[in-house]
């Protein structure tokens, strides 16, 4: 398939903080794009932050301080750059990783800076893709859109991946992690007890005894923060499907957590939302199906994708983090 430079023509399924990164780092090239849904989260960048200065425009990039979770002040550099990974039980300082530069940010206010005159589409459902001698066709609520790449950025479950590799290949693996993430605001005295324990960045807490690992609005209120938890339990089970028995599922594990923990789970109001999810991740063998795909491209993605499987195993199993990559050589750190 041969396509002239000119006519070269990007179709990006997803509308999410990649997808849109992606719709930034070609708009510098006057290329048009299609995008399609986004999420929310909160999310810490570190090794990522240079990509993210030579794909954004200068003058997104200047703004890239308003998606952060408190754009009113700036972490101490020296504090912010040693993640502290804790003994979820006593609450003991067991090592400092290494994060070079991090920030950590909103996904919802890094998709809505990433979407800055970006014309998005939404509603078009991917109902077919057709790969043609002069590119690509993908088919949206009945409408025809070529292209000469189509990019799929819509999540784990990508669409895309569904259309243009075997079942048997595109099949997701599921280990055994259940994640419940919370989003709870306090009352002024228990946000900023919380506050003064918690570390800007984010704070690793793995359970030596249980299988877990555990956005300021107006910094003059601090009854308006919005911490973000994520409790990550390894197990077989799914997560239960009524939002009330989460909730107790998620305070009966941070009952058994150190500070600020604990009190965190024990001053959640019944209001909190608790999304419930499984874990799923690509491990499959993608580049023999895909001719011409980059064999560097490959070669980091599976190491990435076994680095964090590896990660995820012994995040959930004491003995196994404590000689961990990541807890000996912090984070960019790599197995050799």
């Amino acid at each position: 398939m041969t396509v002239t430079v000119q006519d070269f023509h990007v179709i990006i399924i997803g509308a999410g903080a990649t997808g849109l990164l992606l719709a930034q780092g070609l708009k510098k090239h006057d290329e048009e794009t299609y995008e399609q849904r986004a999420g929310q989260w909160t999310m810490a960048l570190h090794s990522s932050l240079p990509y993210l200065e030579s794909t954004l425009p200068p003058a997104l990039h200047a703004k890239l301080n308003t998606a952060t979770t408190n754009p009113w002040s700036e972490p101490d550099p020296g504090i912010a750059a040693a993640i502290p990974f804790v003994d979820g039980a006593t609450g003991e300082v067991v090592a400092k990783i290494p994060m070079p530069h991090p920030k950590r940010v909103v996904r919802g206010k890094l998709r809505d800076l990433l979407r800055t005159d970006v014309e998005i589409r939404f509603g078009m459902r991917l109902t077919d893709v057709r790969v043609e001698d002069d590119g690509v066709v993908a088919v949206f609520n009945g409408e025809m859109v070529r292209g000469s790449v189509l990019v799929g950025a819509d999540g784990a479950r990508c669409v895309v991946r569904a259309k243009v590799v075997d079942t048997e290949v595109a099949a997701l693996e599921e280990p055994n992690i259940m994640v419940l993430n919370a989003f709870p605001s306090f009352a002024r005295e228990q946000a900023l007890f919380i506050h003064e324990r918690s570390h800007p960045i984010v704070q690793l807490a793995p359970h030596p005894h249980q299988q877990t690992m555990a956005n300021v609005v107006d910094p003059d209120k601090p009854e308006t923060w919005v911490f973000h938890y994520c409790l990550s339990i390894w197990t077989h089970e799914d997560p239960p499907e009524n939002t009330g028995e989460r909730r107790a599922l998620f305070r009966r594990f941070m009952a058994r957590y150190c500070e600020p923990y604990k009190s965190a789970g024990e001053w959640l109001s019944e209001d909190t939302p608790i999304p419930g999810e499984k874990v799923v991740y690509h491990g499959a063998d993608l580049h023999t199906e895909m001719d011409g795909y980059d064999e560097s491209a490959y070669t980091r993605g599976k190491q990435d994708i076994d680095l964090s499987s590896e990660q995820m195993y012994a995040y959930h199993h004491w003995e196994e983090i404590m000689t961990s990559p990541l807890t000996t050589g912090g984070y960019g750190a790599s197995r050799q």
